[in-house]
């Protein structure tokens, strides 16, 4: 090819002391200006290393390896968020987290549960690879992860829609939480093979009564009912017969 000769004859010409990359770096600053297409090989099955991208025959599409090497992203099949434990414990792959705020531009996660609303109203994701302390690690936030243990589905099936664990912090059940434990999709179950089960992260958190738009409930006590007020058109709370008739009061009942 005329791109390799004119390349290498550059470098055997060149003073001593510089590497082939700063030529390689040189000659594409010099000679390329844009691409048409950029076509890869769909025939290969050469295992990509970090920071590179190739073509994924099995699920159709570009991947790029993440920062460590651990995770490979499908591109257009999956989304991350680049996140550290809250508390220092690290990411654990298969675990699901919330959001626990920012410091220093750092996105912060921790272990949710689906006993309380503090741990559960802001699921954003499932760990997919495992780090320790304070190192960061990728959550998916939509999308496949992979190749993760029996324990982690351990009461799943294909097909399963999985939830967040009322229990146990951070694990998956296909169980559904019963009021007043909160009701979080984690996503599904889209493969069981021995250490080698896939889920379908698409999180999807059921709103609690007050965040319907409308529906608006101010200090509620025992006894209260929901009653519309066509004026607002909002289901408001007040104390039961609330100036309506009970089944008692109407003449014939």
């Amino acid at each position: 090819m005329q791109f390799e000769e004119e390349f290498y004859r550059n470098a055997l010409d060149a003073e001593a002391g510089r590497s082939l990359a700063d030529y390689m770096h040189e000659y594409f600053r010099a000679n390329v200006d844009g691409f048409e297409v950029l076509r890869f090989d769909t025939t290969t099955n050469r295992a990509n290393d970090e920071g590179e991208i190739g073509w994924n025959e099995a699920d159709g599409t570009i991947e790029i390896v993440m920062k460590g090497g651990a995770v490979v992203q499908q591109v257009g099949l999956e989304q991350y968020i680049h996140a550290k434990s809250a508390s220092n414990n690290g990411i654990a792959d298969g675990k699901v987290y919330y959001f626990a705020g920012s410091t220093g531009g750092n996105k912060l996660v921790e272990l949710a549960q689906a006993d309380a609303p503090s741990t559960s109203n802001t699921v954003i994701g499932v760990g997919t690879e495992t780090t320790s302390g304070g190192n960061k690690g990728y959550v998916t936030t939509f999308g496949f992860v992979r190749n993760l243990a029996d324990s982690v589905v351990a009461d799943c099936i294909e097909g399963d829609i999985i939830y967040l664990s009322a229990t146990i912090p951070g694990a998956l059940t296909s169980i559904v939480p019963v009021s007043p434990h909160h009701q979080v999709k984690v996503g599904y179950c889209v493969r069981k093979q021995s250490n080698n089960n896939e889920i379908f992260v698409g999180i999807q958190i059921e709103p609690h009564l007050p965040e319907l738009h409308d529906v608006l409930i101010t200090s509620p006590t025992n006894g209260q009912a929901l009653i519309y007020d066509s004026a607002t058109a909002l289901w408001k709370n007040q104390a039961a017969g609330g100036g309506q008739s009970t089944w008692g009061e109407l003449a014939g009942v």
